[in-house]
């Protein structure tokens, strides 16, 4: 009994210890984080051939330029 009590009241201190100040606009801003995150990784993941694409041909032109 005293040691089911032990690890009750040293898990309601733990919780208590880690409550921390995370409020609504805490939440919102790591919810919009999120979102932009996701934003830019499917901007990237759709555009991210046509950049690699226009990069290469650049390069490839501008050594065909310089060698003649």
């Amino acid at each position: 009994m005293l040691k089911r009590l032990k690890i009750k009241l040293t898990s309601r201190e733990f919780w208590k210890d880690e409550r921390g100040e995370m409020g609504i606009r805490g939440i919102a801003i790591t919810v919009g984080v999120i979102v932009f995150i996701g934003i830019v990784l499917a901007f990237l993941r759709t555009n991210a051939g046509n950049f690699i694409q226009d990069a290469w041909d650049m390069m490839l032109e501008k050594i065909n330029s310089i060698t003649g």
